[in-house]
């Protein structure tokens, strides 16, 4: 049993990074388009639409993995939202896993890449699961006493198996 806390980065692969960007550039790009619109001759009640795709991004990032936590109580899914705490008690098992475990994924709920993947997913292989995934090469799998799986991506993964498996 360990007496203390570890605290693991959220690392963002190259595939989260190019997404997000690209998320934020089109978000520009329509938000000044909507108002250049709405400010021209064009009908006034678009001004308000452009705030929609701002809105939606700002509540995205509250869902967001930002790091991951193990104490002796659990396991904390760190995010500007509310944040995950998963007691070392409800834990059946954690596993590393690699992203072929996983195979096609469908996302039900969720992000899939904006700011990580993050929500619900299911999947052949695995059924249904909830994610917290900023890099597919450090996946570790947390399968609970009650079924239900969660997938999360603290690095570095190996370590945090090991600090986890000797906390429960």
């Amino acid at each position: 049993m360990i007496q203390g806390t570890q605290r693991f980065g959220a690392q963002w692969s190259m595939s989260v990074r190019i997404i997000t960007a690209m998320v934020i550039l089109a978000t520009i790009l329509v938000v000044g388009i909507l108002l250049r619109i709405g400010t021209g001759p064009g009908p006034a009640w678009l001004n308000p639409l452009a705030f929609i795709p701002a809105g939606v991004l700002s509540i995205t990032i509250l869902f967001a993995p930002l790091g991951f936590t193990v104490d002796p109580i659990g396991i904390i899914v760190h995010r500007m939202g509310p944040n995950i705490y998963v007691r070392h008690a409800e834990i059946a098992a954690i596993d590393r896993i690699e992203p072929r475990q996983i195979g096609l994924r469908l996302r039900l709920l969720g992000s899939g890449g904006f700011f990580g993947f993050f929500g619900s997913f299911y999947s052949r292989s695995l059924g249904r699961f909830r994610g917290y995934i900023t890099n597919r090469r450090d996946l570790v799998l947390i399968t609970l006493r009650d079924g239900n799986k969660l997938i999360v991506s603290p690095h570095p993964a190996d370590a945090f198996v090991e600090y986890a498996q000797m906390a429960r």
